[in-house]
């Protein structure tokens, strides 16, 4: 499971909710929940609509919040 997914659920909103803040389409959150983020730029686009730090999205990053 990736981060996105991960917080995504954290936060009690489906993929079409997300998609829906975003101004994408549903299969976009799908592929990106199955491949993870590694880019910031990406990172910075769904932290902002989560309203979280960037860093928590990337799979790449050696900071998981998940194992605190």
């Amino acid at each position: 499971m990736t981060k996105l997914r991960k917080i995504r659920e954290e936060k009690g909103l489906k993929q079409k909710d997300l998609a829906q803040i975003l101004g994408i389409k549903t299969p976009a959150i799908c592929i990106m929940e199955r491949k993870g983020i590694f880019d910031i730029r990406t990172a910075n686009k769904y932290a902002k609509a989560l309203n979280i730090s960037p860093f928590f999205l990337l799979e790449n990053c050696m900071y998981d919040p998940f194992s605190i």
